[in-house]
């Protein structure tokens, strides 16, 4: 049997151990507060970076900067989505143009053939060649004439579709109108609204591209000139300051000395 004393002493450990400490409360609490502090910390600087960054992209150089970052991106934006059409759409429609000419010539060759027919000048004889003919027309020479006309019409009517549905105006597949200069300097007629029109997308997915390209390409750009129409005035003002009026600010420079000059000589 255990003596009173070391039984106290033993419920004693057992409540020691099995009731926190203020101490350990004061750890955690203090883990806690370190805890939130380093989050503030880092979202203050999160908040910093991201103020850098806008204050970066709304100067000067950054305006610029993305200016001409998205018309780049425009540029192969715009090749990539119409190059590769361009390209089936000539082939296609020189093989259609390919097709309708071969069938003109075998028009024409047929009607000529049909409207023309060869038989004997004269009764053979010992003196005369038997292959001596002249030529019967079936039609006469104005209506010969009409009837190839509309043929040749016909064909250019052809031409003409063949154009405004494929953009295809002869000239082969070889040399491509999408490259990525044509494709750049469309870019940047669009967001400079000038609209110069040499080429135009054929795709729906390239005329959807370009509506939002347009609808967030125009703002900016107009953006980058309100803010660098300050700069370039300043630098209007001293080259107009500099060059057209130097020389009468010089004349009036030494007319002020001349005058203080003949002042001085006077006094």
């Amino acid at each position: 049997m255990l003596p009173q004393q070391d039984v106290s002493m033993a419920y004693d450990g057992i409540y020691r151990n099995d009731i926190p400490t203020p101490r350990g409360n004061n750890n955690t609490r203090s883990n806690n507060a370190n805890d939130g502090e380093l989050d503030e910390v880092q979202t203050s600087k999160s908040r910093l970076f991201l103020k850098k960054i806008g204050k970066f992209l709304f100067s000067h150089v950054g305006l610029v900067g993305l200016v001409v970052v998205y018309a780049a991106a425009g540029g192969f934006l715009f090749e990539l989505l119409e190059a590769h059409q361009e390209k089936l759409n000539c082939q296609e429609a020189e093989g259609e143009l390919r097709v309708q000419l071969t069938k003109l010539k075998q028009k024409i060759v047929t009607y000529i053939q049909y409207n023309t027919t060869t038989t004997p000048a004269a009764p053979p004889s010992p003196s005369t060649s038997p292959t001596l003919t002249y030529v019967i027309e079936r039609d006469n020479q104005s209506v010969a004439y009409d009837k190839i006309a509309t043929m040749l019409y016909g064909y250019r009517d052809f031409v003409l579709d063949i154009g405004s549905n494929y953009r295809y105006y002869g000239g082969g597949c070889s040399s491509p109108k999408w490259t990525y200069a044509n494709a750049l300097l469309f870019a940047i007629t669009i967001i400079t609204t000038i609209g110069y029109g040499n080429i135009t997308p054929v795709t729906w997915e390239g005329q959807i591209c370009c509506i939002c390209y347009a609808t967030i390409g125009i703002p900016i750009f107009l953006l980058c000139i309100a803010n660098i129409s300050g700069v370039l005035g300043e630098m209007f003002r001293f080259i107009y300051g500099r060059i057209c009026c130097g020389p009468c600010h010089r004349i009036k420079e030494h007319r002020e000395l001349a005058r203080k000059a003949k002042l001085a000589e006077e006094r």
